[in-house]
């Protein structure tokens, strides 16, 4: 397989550097969005967990990343994402995804198919808003939320990647519950999901030039829609629901020693 012939598997001693724009930062509120984005060609919804505000001072870098589908990675982006100290892989997409487009890193040792549904909401026909989809997706689906939680909380030493298709839907509110369980400032967790658009902006009008209903163009700009709000509205459901993302977790599995260590991956030193 390429990152065989790469010789780049990361070592336990891999030392990850943390951007300088969040040195002194732990008080100035959210972080320069520019130094947590990945360059990984040709991932384009990719960014470092790292930098964003707690009461205990920001999330570290290097501990886990976020991105699109590893598919699409070439070999100076598999070279870049494991110089960069990633040991852990977490692919949510469904099986009928990996049937598709098999995972091309499948045979690395730290690969794990953790599927949160059994199709790929990225692009799919839900009912209601954005943020009704993720709340249905929450409280459907919560047995598999917390594998995936339990998954991340229970992973080695070195960097975490979780992925899906687009990396914005199922990335995006697994990546939500991370940061809440760390203690980042609500704003910071929705600002965090919007910087998805940007990114996956010119993947969207690829898919509008090929779609000659329009009908079908419209529900895809509704389905691509980035908007701070969407996850406010479902972290406040999760508060009216069940007391906050804590007390969620519990029900759904993930006992506090575990949130514990999620916390600790991205705050401890």
């Amino acid at each position: 397989m390429l990152f065989h012939r790469l010789d780049v598997w990361p070592r336990s001693d891999t030392l990850l550097v943390e951007p300088e724009a969040v040195d002194g930062g732990r008080d100035s509120g959210l972080s320069d969005d520019v130094s947590r984005l990945l360059e990984w060609p040709e991932l384009r919804n990719a960014r470092d967990l790292g930098g964003l505000p707690t009461a205990d001072g920001p999330t570290r870098f290097g501990r886990i990343v976020r991105s699109d589908e590893l598919n699409r990675l070439t070999e100076a982006g598999r070279l870049a994402m494991f110089e960069y100290g990633i040991t852990t892989i977490i692919d949510l997409r469904g099986p009928g995804e990996l049937a598709r487009h098999p995972p091309a890193l499948g045979d690395h040792p730290g690969f794990r198919h953790l599927s949160i549904v059994d199709d790929n909401p990225d692009g799919g026909a839900e009912a209601g808003t954005v943020a009704d989809s993720y709340i249905s997706l929450l409280e459907a689906m919560g047995a598999r939320v917390g594998i995936v939680m339990r998954a991340v909380a229970d992973a080695p030493a070195g960097g975490l990647v979780v992925h899906c298709f687009a990396g914005k839907d199922r990335t995006g509110v697994v990546a939500a519950l991370l940061l809440s369980v760390a203690g980042v400032l609500r704003e910071a967790i929705a600002e965090d999901y919007a910087l998805s658009r940007p990114g996956l902006l010119p993947l969207l009008q690829e898919w509008l030039a090929a779609e000659p209903d329009p009908d079908v163009r419209d529900h895809m700009r509704r389905r691509f829609e980035c908007e701070p709000g969407t996850m406010s509205a479902v972290l406040e459901h999760l508060d009216k629901r069940y007391g906050g993302v804590a007390a969620y977790l519990r029900c759904v599995g993930v006992d506090p020693a575990s949130q514990e260590r999620l916390r600790a991956r991205l705050l401890a030193d």
